[in-house]
């Protein structure tokens, strides 16, 4: 028998995760925070199924493109890239599909209304979600338990405690901008164009672009169905005019937010009292890391090469 007092091996802890969702027939979500390895455990699933049904068919139903091609490569280097299919979820939320396995990979955004459709346009015998979190703040997370209950929850406490992933301190820093009317006057805009579309995130972002066309024509005719046509002309005007605008306010917050000059003032002066501790920004403004000036910098717009050489020279060095 175990001794309770000995931390679990993460592969013991995926196993007990993985035994969950078959004891609830498979047919399920794992809830386990980032670095405890979701997309191991769908692996692992995959393989165990296949055991008794070798001709299992799958996909697998990612957010971005980047995510496809880490499934993509990880499936084909266990050997199971012929039983599989890996989709981004605008495309697999719209085509009729099948399989006998459908693995969800962060289920949390499939609870948009454009994307919620997957759970109807793919039709599947045994489903498994992966997510680092399930709730949402709109409530929608109940949408997607209806489909895909949580089977096994694994938290960051956890993890640290067993050594999944390196212990951390979170501290939360407050910025005063002399600029903050700038964000503000962003921030009400944003919020008077995302009320227009009842502040539904997944249907303001489906009016984006010449894509959101037909979109904007049904929510068109959802507003004035019996409208006249120029009364039709007007709400669609409006449609656009709305669509536009909460983009535009949308980016000029996220820029006022990653580009702040002032980020930089106090990390560095928060460096300036650790100097004797590494140092590492993961960021995905390159420019902004780089001006730090001290330690490495790890970015989502560099390479995995270069990424991977990064953290083995930051694991390297003495202090």
């Amino acid at each position: 028998m175990r001794d309770l007092f000995t931390p679990l091996t993460r592969d013991e802890r995926q196993e007990e995760s993985l035994k969950a969702w078959l004891r609830n027939k498979g047919r399920g979500c794992v809830e386990g925070c980032t670095g405890y390895g979701k997309t191991r455990i769908g692996l692992n699933a995959i393989e165990r199924v296949m055991t008794k049904y070798p001709n299992l068919s799958v996909i697998v139903v990612v957010p971005t493109d980047v995510l496809r091609g880490q499934w993509t490569k990880q499936l084909d280097e266990r050997g199971l890239g012929l039983n599989c299919k890996v989709s981004i979820i605008n495309t697999a939320s719209k085509q009729i599909d099948q399989c006998d396995l459908l693995i969800l990979d962060e289920i949390h955004k499939f609870a948009a209304d454009q994307f919620s459709h997957v759970f109807k346009t793919v039709k599947y015998k045994l489903i498994l979600g992966l997510t680092a979190t399930i709730e949402r703040l709109d409530g929608k997370h109940e949408l997607i338990k209806k489909y895909c209950p949580v089977v096994d929850t694994v938290t960051i406490e956890v993890a640290k405690a067993n050594g999944w992933v390196s212990d951390f301190t979170e501290y939360q820093v407050i910025i005063t901008a002399d600029d903050i009317d700038n964000y503000r006057q962003y921030n009400k805009e944003f919020t008077q164009h995302f009320e227009y579309f009842n502040f539904d995130f997944g249907l303001a972002m489906s009016m984006i672009g010449q894509a959101g066309l037909k979109n904007r024509l049904q929510y068109r005719d959802t507003l004035c169905p019996n409208g006249t046509k120029d009364e039709k002309s007007k709400v669609l005007k409006e449609i656009m005019y709305h669509s536009m605008g909460f983009m535009h306010a949308m980016q000029n917050r996220k820029k006022f937010i990653y580009n702040h000059p002032q980020k930089i003032e106090i990390a560095k002066e928060i460096i300036k009292y650790r100097l004797d501790k590494k140092i590492i920004t993961f960021s995905a403004n390159t420019k902004m890391a780089e001006a730090i000036g001290i330690g490495y910098v790890y970015t989502g717009k560099e390479g995995k090469k270069k990424n991977r050489i990064t953290i083995d020279e930051f694991i390297k060095l003495d202090k």
